[in-house]
């Protein structure tokens, strides 16, 4: 998907840098809130995903907590 090559590398590069408990934070693009919450859910890096939507319904947030 266009535009998350960063967020993915940010997901698989991130438990170098995150301290034991740690949030990853992510704005999203339009159409993108779902495919970067799948990837969060399948790193095995996150142990809880939320999400913030827009007042359309759309996601533009996630939050996920390191594990």
């Amino acid at each position: 998907m266009f535009g998350t090559k960063i967020i993915q590398k940010l997901i698989s590069e991130a438990p170098k840098f995150l301290r034991k408990v740690s949030w990853l934070i992510f704005e999203v693009g339009v159409g993108q809130g779902e495919f970067i919450m799948q990837l969060c859910n399948r790193s095995g890096l996150c142990r809880h995903v939320e999400t913030e939507s827009d007042d359309n319904g759309i996601i533009r947030v996630i939050s996920a907590i390191k594990k």
